[in-house]
């Protein structure tokens, strides 16, 4: 009974760090691109919305098969998001910041799944 307490809690814990964390983050980092390249830069911004959504899986993985599914997205596309890191300053610290995010939830998600 407590594992699946825990595991609900960790649910809703990290369902609320990419509520309150992840999606503004985006959301703010898509806003800043449209304003610096006009909107002509899709190729962050499908980056960003990619990151987005599997912060959502990431969160609602519940096992280590799930999670690892989850990521696959998310490494798939990291170098193709390291290149925007030296096409411009602003364009890099969106990338390290949304980064550093899904990072967190990965660690915060295989933290949950060991206890």
């Amino acid at each position: 009974m407590a594992r699946i307490m825990s595991r609900v809690l960790s649910f809703i814990v990290l369902l609320v760090l990419v509520t309150l964390i992840q999606m503004p983050l985006v959301i703010e980092s898509i806003n800043t691109i449209n304003w610096l390249s006009g909107f002509t830069e899709k190729g962050l911004q499908i980056i960003l919305m990619i990151w987005l959504v599997d912060s959502l899986l990431i969160a609602l993985s519940f096992e280590w098969v799930s999670l690892t599914v989850s990521v696959i997205p998310f490494i798939i596309t990291l170098p193709i998001s390291l290149v925007y890191t030296t096409v411009n300053s602003v364009y890099g610290w969106i990338v390290l910041t949304n980064l550093a995010v899904v990072i967190v939830l990965i660690l915060a998600r295989m933290m949950a799944n060991v206890f």
